[in-house]
């Protein structure tokens, strides 16, 4: 039975402005669970901590069907996105707007498929 799709990015050379705006990573989650037609349940959570030189901006958007996270690492000016959620989505547009608010020099792209009949 599959259960849903993830979708990992991983960016390197990003915009460094972009990564230390809330509100560009708010606008991001907008748009992305709008793009992908997913509704999203509650606010968005946007912190930014750390310790030492290792700051950035963490988000958890929690969508009907799973959820959309997000690290932003100023010190390597790199993201790291998951996308989980049980209804489909085309993995390609998360890619896409992840790259017009960050701007990476590149990006990983990781589909998984959550297959629960692999574990039986």
């Amino acid at each position: 039975m599959r259960w849903g799709i993830h979708t990992v990015l991983n960016m390197s050379g990003c915009c460094p402005k972009s990564i230390r705006s809330r509100n560009n990573i708010q606008f991001f989650s907008n748009k992305l669970v709008s793009a992908i037609d997913m509704k999203q349940y509650g606010p968005s959570q946007i912190i930014h901590f750390g310790e030492g030189d290792k700051f950035g901006y963490t988000l958890v958007t929690l969508l009907s069907t799973s959820n959309l996270t997000g690290h932003w690492s100023e010190d390597m000016n790199s993201g790291f996105i998951d996308c989980f959620s049980c209804k489909d989505y085309d993995p390609a547009i998360v890619e896409q707007v992840a790259r017009e608010f960050f701007r990476p020099q590149k990006v990983e792209r990781i589909v998984l498929d959550r297959n629960c009949e692999k574990l039986t």
